[in-house]
């Protein structure tokens, strides 16, 4: 088998599996934050976290970002159940504490984070299973864009495959773009006609 066939086959498969890529982010499922393997502080540790790194601008007086931690209590998180997951949300994307501002270690914040997620999750059962995530194929501006930054080729993916499906005018929305036999069929034309472009051969 030659160099070149081979280099044309792995592109080819590289290329047709473009459009299965998954693009939406994996978000552990309530199971998996309150497994065996969380770890959380222990009563009356979160309080003292609180205070610590939250409560100095988080309180009655200043209410920083309409934050009262001072107020609410971290063991009966479904008291303010919406105070307590933006107190998540923003220490898992890492803005809280705020930049030069003392951070606890790595190891604490996950623990006060995961006890948090695990009490909330526990007092609302009924809302803690995020659901089946769709499959999220790549539409046709995101395979050329794809295609383009594998091969540095930019194609008309117009000419390559069908329409893609839209709902209120967005057409990257995973629910809507299916995958059938007949566009898989369309979407392993496509990626024979652009690896042969890609090693040169028309």
């Amino acid at each position: 088998m030659s160099t070149g066939f081979r280099l044309w086959r792995v592109v080819g498969l590289s290329l047709l599996l473009l459009p299965l890529i998954s693009t939406v982010a994996i978000i552990p499922s309530a199971a998996q934050r309150t497994g065996a393997t969380a770890t959380t502080l222990e009563p009356g540790k979160s309080r003292e976290f609180l205070n610590q790194y939250c409560v100095g601008c988080h309180n009655q007086r200043l209410k920083t970002a309409n934050l009262m931690l001072d107020q609410l209590d971290p063991e009966a998180v479904m008291r303010d159940p919406g105070s307590w997951e933006k107190v998540v949300g923003k220490l898992r994307a890492g803005m809280m504490p705020p930049a030069g501002a003392k951070r606890p270690e790595k190891a604490v914040l996950q623990s006060f984070v995961e006890g948090l997620e695990a009490r909330l999750d526990a007092a609302s059962p009924e809302q803690s299973d995020p659901g089946v995530t769709a499959l999220h194929r790549l539409n046709r501006t995101e395979y050329a864009n794809a295609v383009r930054t594998i091969t540095s080729l930019n194609v008309d993916a117009t000419t390559l495959l069908p329409p893609d499906d839209a709902s209120d005018g967005f057409d990257n929305i995973a629910d809507v773009l299916g995958v059938s036999p007949a566009l898989l069929e369309r979407y392993l034309s496509a990626a024979a006609k652009v690896s042969r472009m890609a090693i040169g051969k028309k």
